[in-house]
């Protein structure tokens, strides 16, 4: 269920593309010249990545997000991911109340249903370098696990190694390099993606299910999950896969976002309450989170210190979003009738996308 990302759920995403500038040479100069005096620089928006960094370490807020729009795509049923290539390209996926597979694309405006190939089954997790560029995995009991690729016209099923119980997670910094993870009847499992074919990665023992992958690049990837004691992480160098410490206490690592080697958010539960955890490029380590949140699934940071995640609230009765502003964890307003949070997606720190477990998606705006 990890800035593949899914995460990141939450799933490594790419922004908008910033467009040529056809000013004088002498505008440009005085400009130059005036943030230099003034020691501030200013980056726009829709220029910024997911792999990108925040200009020295800088935040932006995602605070002033407001979240809107919750409509429900599959009545009876669920939505498990969500990704986000730009603010005018979404897509998410989950299953009907028959376990077989749904997929929704999102235009910048609204929502619309796309057609899967024949007898595919529940999707657990999708990501989106481009509008013309997705992967899904699909875990289930009834249809089978398999993997469906996006060309920007329509969905297909690709051939994959065997002996996979189920996918969760998906991450895909570039149409030419993708990690999948979830789990074989014994163990965790991973997958790499080359831009042509997938091929089975060798993971550390005792890695158990992994529920969540992030990448930053083809050289820098996380993977979240759970064995039979605690929650696990395991980072990818673009040659192998090597085990991570955790702090004590933690169940399981639901979610994962990667916005750079040096920086991720993943997210998980303890027995009783939701759990935070940030890399900063040496180790991981506990953030505190306000009173009221439950278990977490979903996180997304689309730059260095601005992240968005999402989940249950206490009582599981509803969902609930909490954003980053490089210090500590703030608790977000959602529309009435928000169940609890899957996934989300943030192409830019002035746009999400999420989903919940009763179909709704909705979207959030600064």
């Amino acid at each position: 269920m990890i800035l593949a990302v899914k995460t990141s759920r939450t799933g490594s995403l790419v922004g908008s593309p910033v467009p040529a500038s056809h000013r004088l040479l002498t505008g440009i100069l005085l400009a130059a010249l005036v943030l230099l005096a003034t020691g501030c620089a200013t980056t726009s928006r829709a220029s910024l990545s997911r792999s990108t960094p925040a200009i020295n370490g800088s935040v932006q807020s995602m605070s002033a997000l407001t979240w809107s729009g919750l409509e429900p795509l599959v009545p009876n049923g669920l939505l498990d991911g969500v990704s986000c290539s730009s603010v005018k390209f979404c897509e998410t996926v989950g299953g009907k109340a028959s376990n077989a597979g749904i997929a929704y694309s999102w235009n910048g405006t609204s929502w619309s249903s796309q057609t899967l190939p024949s007898r595919v089954g529940r999707l657990d997790g999708v990501s989106c370098s481009s509008a013309k560029f997705c992967e899904a995995v699909i875990s289930s009991s009834i249809f089978g696990t398999g993997v469906l690729g996006w060309d920007g016209t329509s969905w297909s099923a690709q051939s994959f190694p065997s002996g996979i119980v189920g996918l969760s997670s998906i991450s895909c910094p570039s149409a030419k390099f993708c990690e999948a993870v979830g789990q074989t009847s014994s163990s965790g499992v991973a997958l790499g993606w080359d831009g042509t074919s997938w091929s089975a990665q060798s993971l550390p023992s005792g890695v158990g299910i992994l529920h969540g992958v992030s990448c930053s690049s083809a050289e820098f990837c996380e993977a979240v999950g759970s064995n039979s004691t605690s929650g696990v992480a395991y980072r990818w160098d673009g040659t192998s896969w090597s085990a991570q410490s955790l702090p004590l206490g933690v169940s399981s690592l639901n979610g994962v976002s990667c916005s750079s080697a040096e920086f991720c958010e993943a997210v998980g539960q303890t027995s009783s309450n939701g759990v935070a955890y940030r890399w900063d490029g040496t180790s991981w380590s506990t953030q505190s989170l306000p009173s009221g949140v439950g278990w977490l699934y979903g996180v997304s940071c689309p730059l260095v210190y601005s992240c968005e995640l999402v989940g249950y609230n206490s009582s599981y009765s509803a969902g609930v979003a909490l954003d980053w502003n490089g210090a500590s964890w703030s608790a977000q307003s959602l529309p009435s009738g928000a169940q609890g949070l899957h996934s989300v997606s943030c192409p830019v720190p002035s746009f999400c996308a999420a989903v919940d477990s009763h179909g709704n998606a909705l979207v959030a705006r600064s």
